[in-house]
């Protein structure tokens, strides 16, 4: 039987699959990953994927995390209150705002490129791939100006979270989609606020910090936060904090190339991106992990 539950609890492009692998590795450890947990977090998921304007992709994808978060929720819960006797291990990673973005924007590109096709100037010459790049270009600049009418990038949160027009402001007017990229884009502000203290019950001001490890611990668990530009330096420290021993991280396999991957990339190095990566930066996550 093992000994150790450990959880890689994490917003994604964070290198997670690795990470679990390399856990699932040692001797005594059973590792999962996941986005969100408890009650609260799954109820969330589940009102946004049965929304009709949401799309097969999207639906497909969080139904698919709905049984197997559920499962590791449990599971916590169970360690938790003393139901399962093995210890709990939790690692969670941080990431720049911006280079968090356009990761999750070449993740789910399947999903979001009808939407920025459909944001590209009127031009039936443009090809498929010129007129994402051009839709995602018009989003970041976009998305930075209505950023620019708060005073900070959780400010703007929650007006979106409000469901209220007159303080949503322009955003209001968007489609579903564009709303839910808005969204992504902020994850990384309002991750640790939102699904680590709803999934977990920790808040960081009750982690202490010692070189690149966030750590805190409660009865029967262990939960550590390092930053993932710090991952190869950091990852043996908590390990040997947590666990005693650090197993080998293995490269991730990159050789698959994304769809439209070189129209995100020109997107992504325009004025506009520049101007959205210095409004990221205006958040109490950015400041706290040392990204401002």
């Amino acid at each position: 039987m093992t000994e150790i539950y450990g959880v890689v609890f994490q917003m994604g492009k964070v290198a997670s699959t690795a990470i679990t692998k390399a856990l699932g590795s040692l001797r005594n450890v059973e590792a999962a990953h996941c986005h969100f947990l408890g009650e609260d977090a799954l109820r969330k998921v589940l009102r946004v994927a049965l929304n009709p304007a949401n799309t097969d992709y999207f639906f497909n994808h969080q139904m698919g995390q709905m049984a197997e978060n559920a499962a590791i929720t449990r599971t916590i819960n169970r360690i938790r209150a003393g139901a399962d006797q093995r210890r709990l291990v939790v690692l969670s990673l941080t990431r720049d705002p911006f280079t968090w973005f356009r990761s999750s924007v070449l993740q789910d590109i399947s999903g979001y490129a009808d939407l920025l096709s459909d944001l590209a100037p009127d031009d039936s010459t443009c090809s498929r791939d010129a007129r994402v790049r051009l839709g995602l270009t018009r989003f970041l600049g976009e998305l930075e100006q209505h950023l620019s009418d708060f005073p900070s990038v959780e400010a703007c949160l929650e007006a979106s979270r409000s469901g209220d027009p007159h303080k949503m402001g322009k955003a209001h007017d968007w489609p579903h989609q564009q709303r839910q990229l808005l969204l992504s884009a902020l994850r990384p502000a309002d991750w640790f606020n939102q699904h680590y203290r709803m999934g977990l019950g920790l808040d960081l001001a009750q982690f202490d910090r010692e070189g690149p490890l966030w750590h805190a611990t409660d009865t029967n668990a262990q939960f550590g936060i390092i930053r993932y530009e710090e991952l190869d330096s950091a990852f043996p420290v908590f390990c040997d904090w947590a666990l005693g021993q650090t197993p080998r991280l293995p490269v991730a396999n990159e050789s698959g190339r994304k769809p439209f991957s070189n129209a995100i990339a020109a997107a992504f190095a325009t004025q506009e991106a520049a101007r959205l990566q210095a409004a990221l930066k205006r958040s109490d996550y950015a400041r706290h992990f040392g990204y401002a």
